[in-house]
């Protein structure tokens, strides 16, 4: 009988230990509110912008892939003799090397805008993150900016 009642006693005493430590979370004030709901509206502007670059990017990737099979289709012709092609693949190799510098420039604004985004993540979870908040804030909130 000592055994069964000891090892109640162990399972009950860390549930005990835990519940008196986790409090609840405190809750935040009108001011501190309105700049969490505009935290969490910057990442998904930042979401947003993200996406419309890479859908851009993405058809620009699909174009890129076309010129370049333009460009072997025109350079096994070249290599076959016909030296008429030359001009046209000269012209592919200039429209694939400037859509390849745009590419790049979505996949800097990419970076850019992935860096603002985890900015202001990483501001959310330190200031909002695990809070409360009464309904009415948030019903005034979304009230005013009707």
């Amino acid at each position: 009988m000592r055994y069964i009642l000891l090892a109640l006693s162990i399972c009950i005493l860390p549930l005990d230990a835990h519940a008196a430590e986790k409090k609840p979370a405190p809750i935040i004030d009108k001011i501190e509110l309105k700049q969490c709901v505009d935290l969490r509206n910057g990442i998904s502007h930042q979401v947003e912008l993200y996406n419309a670059e890479v859908k851009a990017s993405n058809l620009l990737l699909e174009k890129i892939q076309a010129t370049r099979l333009e460009m072997d289709f025109q350079k096994n012709e070249i290599d076959s003799g016909d030296e008429s092609k030359i001009g046209e693949y000269n012209i592919k190799v200039e429209q694939s090397n400037a859509m390849i510098k745009q590419h790049n420039e979505y996949k800097d604004r990419m970076a850019e805008i992935a860096i603002e985004r985890n900015r202001l993540a990483d501001a959310f979870n330190l200031k909002c993150a695990g809070k409360r908040f009464l309904e009415t804030d948030m019903y005034d909130l979304k009230r005013k900016k009707k």
